[in-house]
């Protein structure tokens, strides 16, 4: 009998969110979204324990229209209603941080609705249009 427990294996997603339909933009945007590089668990949420383990894997590229490609990291920190909250982070330090709202309680499954505060302080909701397992384990 083997006495080691096998360490936890996280399986990478890619997640494509995409801008939803609003008043601005009734059919949504195909062109204004997310690309995100993320642990989901076995309940679709963003893993918080993975990420505290493999932070550099979360990435996220931010696309806008015909706006250069925004590069940027998925960030668990600390604050928010339940002691933390999921933000974005790029380069340009933390006053270009995009903050979602409540992701940590959002299941990531095709069709499901995120929303995210920009840099400017205005919140937009996106639709998951795929969740699809990119074949990277991190262990």
């Amino acid at each position: 009998m083997n006495s080691f427990a096998e360490a936890p294996r996280f399986p990478v997603s890619h997640i494509i969110l995409r801008l939803a339909r609003s008043k601005a933009f009734p059919e949504g945007s195909l062109r204004r979204g997310y690309d995100i590089r993320a642990v989901i668990d076995a309940a679709g949420h963003l893993s918080a324990d993975a990420w505290h383990k493999h932070k550099t894997a979360y990435s996220v590229q931010r696309f806008w229209d015909d706006e250069p490609i925004k590069h940027g990291m998925l960030l668990h920190r600390a604050g928010g209603a339940d002691g933390a909250t999921w933000a974005i982070h790029y380069a340009g330090g933390a006053d270009e941080d995009e903050v979602g709202f409540r992701l940590d309680k959002h299941v990531f499954q095709r069709d499901a609705f995120v929303s995210i505060r920009d840099d400017d302080g205005v919140t937009q909701t996106f639709q998951v249009s795929g969740v699809n397992p990119t074949g990277e384990v991190l262990k």
